[in-house]
């Protein structure tokens, strides 16, 4: 009988850890937050980078680590994200119901199922870090071909600071924990191993602007019968491979989205009564297209402006609710309280700082990476 999703809350028993494995998991925690972070930058790292792909706002790259294990993939997209650190930090919450269930749903479009096994570190008003270790169960790659997977990963959120530019730092790596031993012959999942991934935010030149890179680095382990044979067979796992990271690193666009949508969510409207009569405007606020005879005219309820279809979207603010905003106004970070632990002050003791960092904004060959070396390599860890 083929496995149920989601499992049982109740299907993981998760004794208690000791004071000893506690602090060791947060020590790893704090390795693999470094590990991601050196292995993001595209110069001067311990990664060798080319470039795959140019696809407009998103570079993806593939990689080389002569320290890697054989048999793994290696990837990473590149683009600038408007955003804050704080909207990033608010961007991964999941501390919460609400939160979780948004996240989950943003973040989780490629899971079967995910369960929460242990909380390490909680993010407070004082600190944004947060540690946790979670089982994941992921929907076939490509389906018809490959099995599912899952792996037990260790994950770490916290805030680094680079040259004087502030950071956060989103990381997972496969852990084993008695917990959570391989399920294969249960569940039907090949438990696959991740290396170190995960989103890696830095405040770029760019004012405003964020670099994201997203880094992939596992090894989807072996498979099906069907799997063996086109892999061995027909020698195209790499291809497909290829085909499930490069698609997972291009899922990284859909930050700047929610981003916009959580703006939209927050940011006050204008009342009715003080939007600019449509009858009033015959062409667009923002790109200065004319309307015509037949063409739509839309107030922005956020700016009161009117404007054509083309500078207007519509977001999604709730699961069961969203409005029209204009461009402009979903760039625009409300104002008021900051929602975020982030938006307070971190202890100094509390902050990562690397001494070498490759900023990437507006490139366009990869054959020149030199331009994004720095003269110091090496980072310096504070706590």
């Amino acid at each position: 009988m083929a496995p149920k999703f989601p499992l049982p809350p109740d299907f993981f028993q998760c004794p208690a850890l000791t004071a000893a494995e506690t602090a060791r998991y947060l020590h790893w925690a704090d390795d693999l937050a470094i590990d991601v972070i050196e292995g993001s930058r595209l110069v001067d790292g311990p990664v060798t980078w080319r470039l795959r792909s140019d696809e407009s706002d998103l570079k993806i790259f593939k990689g080389y680590n002569p320290a890697s294990p054989p048999g793994g993939y290696l990837y990473m997209g590149v683009m600038d994200v408007f955003a804050t650190i704080d909207e990033v930090v608010d961007l991964f919450r999941s501390d919460s119901p609400m939160h979780a269930k948004q996240y989950t749903q943003r973040f989780g479009r490629d899971l079967l199922d995910m369960a929460h096994l242990y909380a390490l570190a909680a993010p407070s008003d004082e600190d944004s870090k947060m540690v946790t270790v979670t089982w994941r169960a992921y929907k076939k790659p490509v389906p018809g071909v490959t099995m599912r997977r899952d792996a037990c990963l260790l994950e770490c959120h916290r805030d680094f600071d680079v040259n004087g530019r502030r950071g956060r730092v989103c990381a997972i790596k496969s852990i084993q924990v008695a917990s959570c031993p391989d399920m294969e012959t249960e569940l039907g999942l090949v438990r696959m191993t991740n290396y170190g991934s995960g989103h890696v935010f830095v405040e770029s030149d760019r004012p405003g602007y964020l670099q994201l890179s997203f880094l992939l680095h596992g090894n989807v382990a072996r498979g099906s019968r069907v799997e063996n044979f086109v892999g061995n067979v027909l020698k195209r796992k790499d291809q497909l491979t290829d085909k499930a990271v490069t698609r997972r690193c291009r899922s990284v666009t859909n930050i700047d989205v929610w981003l916009r949508e959580n703006r939209a969510a927050r940011s006050p409207s204008m009342p009715e009564h003080m939007w600019i009569p449509p009858s009033s405007r015959h062409s667009c606020f923002h790109c200065l297209k004319g309307f015509g005879a037949f063409g739509r005219k839309t107030n922005c309820p956020k700016c009161g402006h009117v404007v054509c279809g083309n500078c207007i979207f519509k977001w999604k603010v709730s699961p069961s609710e969203s409005i029209q905003v204009c461009s402009k106004c979903s760039l625009v970070v409300p104002r008021g309280p900051k929602a975020s632990p982030s938006a307070r002050s971190h202890p100094q003791s509390d902050v990562m700082s690397t001494a070498a960092w490759s900023c990437v904004s507006g490139y366009a060959k990869s054959e020149d990476m030199s331009r994004y070396s720095d003269t110091e390599v090496g980072y310096l860890v504070r706590f």
